[in-house]
This record gives C-alpha cells, sequence and structure tokens, in this order.
C-alpha cells in the first residue's frame, strides 16, 4: 500500500528525519540527510513539492511511471500526488533539498503561478534531469543563499525566500528546456502526458451528459475535475490550454450549455427544474449563463426550436 504524507511533518517521520522547524519549508544538505538518504524507501505519496540539486548521489529513483538511475549532477522534482520511492547504493552525497507547501505558495505573489511557469514542477512532468557541473555549481550558489535565509532571524526572510526560489527556478527552466531539445525521452513524456490528461478530463466532462442525472456540486469549476485528476487546477488549466487553445473553464462551460441544449430539446422539464438539473442555485442565474454563450434565453431557444 502506498504510504500518504500529508505535510512535511508525516514526510521527515517517515524517512526518519527531525521533525521541521517550519510547517510551510524546509531547506536541507543532502550531506545532513545522509542517514536518510542511505536506505530503501518504499512507495509513498505526498502533498507537497519538491525541488533536489544532486551533486553527488547513486539513487535508484521511481517516480510515477520513470524509474531511472541518473548520472550526476542531476535535478529532481516531486510533485503533490505523485507516487515516489528510491533505493539509495552506498557512496558520497552531496547537494540540495527543499520542500514546500501549496499554502506556501499562496503567501508569496512571485510564488503564486509558478506550477504554470514550470512545466517540471507539474505531475507526470516532474522528470529528473542531468545538468553540466558548471551549471550545478551556479545554482547551488542560489540554494546557499537559500539556506543562509531560512537560517537567519529576520523577520522578512521567507519574502527573499521565495524571490530566490523564484529566480533559481527561472534557471532551472532554461536548462530543463535545453534538455528538451536533446533529450527525446523528456519530450515525449511531456507530449504523452499533456494528452494522457487532456484525455481523462475530456471522458470526465462527457460522463455528465446525462440528462436523468444532478451535476455534483461545484461541477461547474476547474478545480472539481482538478480534484477528480489529482492535479493542481492551474495545470489542468496549462494543459487544455497547451493542448487545445481553449481553457479548461471554456470547455466546462461549452459542455454545461451542450447538456442544457439537451435537456431543453429533450425533456419536459421546466427551466428551474433544468437549473436546478445543472446545479444552478437560480433559474435566472441560469438564463443569464445560457444567454452569455448563445445569445437567447433558455425559453427563447427552446420556442425556437420547437417551431
Amino acid at each position: 500500500m502506498v504510504k500518504e504524507l500529508n505535510n512535511i511533518s508525516d514526510f521527515n517521520k517517515f524517512i526518519g528525519l527531525p521533525a521541521p522547524q517550519n510547517t510551510d519549508f524546509e531547506i536541507s544538505r543532502l550531506e545532513d540527510l545522509s542517514e536518510a538518504m542511505l536506505c530503501n524507501v518504499p512507495p509513498f505519496r505526498h502533498r507537497l513539492y519538491s525541488v533536489c540539486l544532486a551533486e553527488q548521489l547513486d539513487m535508484e529513483l521511481n517516480i510515477g511511471y520513470y524509474k531511472r538511475n541518473p548520472q550526476v549532477p542531476y535535478f529532481l522534482f516531486k510533485s503533490p500526488f505523485q507516487i515516489m520511492s528510491w533505493r539509495t547504493q552506498p557512496g558520497l552525497i552531496k547537494g540540495w533539498h527543499f520542500l514546500f507547501t501549496e499554502d506556501f505558495l499562496l503567501k508569496y505573489t512571485q510564488l503564486t503561478e509558478i506550477v504554470c511557469e514550470f512545466p517540471f514542477l507539474q505531475l507526470d512532468k516532474a522528470i529528473p534531469f542531468e545538468i553540466d557541473a558548471k551549471n550545478a555549481n551556479q545554482l547551488a550558489d542560489i540554494f546557499k543563499k537559500i539556506n543562509d535565509e531560512y537560517k537567519s532571524d529576520e523577520p522578512d526572510r521567507f519574502e527573499l525566500i521565495a524571490s530566490y526560489i523564484h529566480v533559481l527556478l527561472v534557471h532551472i527552466r532554461r536548462l530543463y528546456d535545453k534538455s528538451l531539445q536533446t533529450e527525446k525521452e523528456l519530450l515525449i513524456m511531456a507530449k504523452e502526458s499533456d494528452l494522457s490528461l487532456f484525455n481523462k478530463f475530456k471522458d470526465l466532462l462527457n460522463s455528465q451528459i446525462k440528462e436523468d442525472e444532478t451535476l455534483p456540486e461545484n461541477s461547474r469549476t476547474v478545480g472539481y475535475y482538478a480534484d477528480l485528476l489529482f492535479v493542481h487546477p492551474n495545470y489542468l488549466n496549462a494543459v487544455i490550454k497547451r493542448v487545445t487553445g481553449s481553457t479548461a473553464l471554456g470547455l466546462i462551460h461549452e459542455q454545461i450549455i451542450t447538456l442544457a441544449k439537451i435537456l431543453l430539446l429533450h425533456t419536459e422539464l421546466t427551466i428551474k427544474e433544468i437549473a436546478f438539473r445543472l446545479s444552478f442555485s437560480e433559474a435566472t442565474h441560469f438564463g443569464t449563463f445560457f444567454k452569455k454563450y448563445t445569445d437567447q434565453t433558455p425559453a427563447e431557444f427552446r420556442k425556437e426550436i420547437q417551431i
């Protein structure tokens, strides 16, 4: 059974580390985690984001459907809901690692959109990739700055940490984009994961077209489908945009309009009953929504078709 870890405290306890100093962010040198790292860690899934720079580390990784022993130096990422395990071989361990929560992202404006900005933080694209020693040394310096701030007593230290994280991720994105051009495995997996998620999303939308069932509450939101797909709403929207050019919300609304037309055409339900069936609290809200997309009220649409 896959172990479910809900926070940084759960993660630290799971791999045998002390309780964290902060509930939403923690950074460590891999050298300080050597005892915890030198073990076989069974599959687990946590609701955290993780970024790791491995300068020296002999590890066989299992992340989602990805299994590999990368050559150092390399970057390793972990996204919420992603299943991971590892097997580490004895030897020198050197590098950096930090974890942060969704709440941490929401506190700092420079980080609120990072799931959309940086594909390597997205589920099924959090794939390890190798870098050269020069880039590893340069980016290790940013990790050190983050660590220095983390250990300081400055009241605004997390604001600066958030800025450093954003700078670090921009540098990583440059390297990731270059890797996509040279590593076919990365490129194929990136494209396949987009299409796979889109198809699952469409299947969920199509399953809603049932004349005799009421739509679930909140089913008109991206968050509703993101929860069913175990992804972040921003990530789902970014994938749908890349694949279709439309937003996830736009496709949801199109599907609701389709279902509304089916109910108006093929049932004797009143407009109020249809509004309830589509999870609108008021018939007037449904009417406004329908007219926005069709330039007709539900009553006008039904009357026109019946003529």
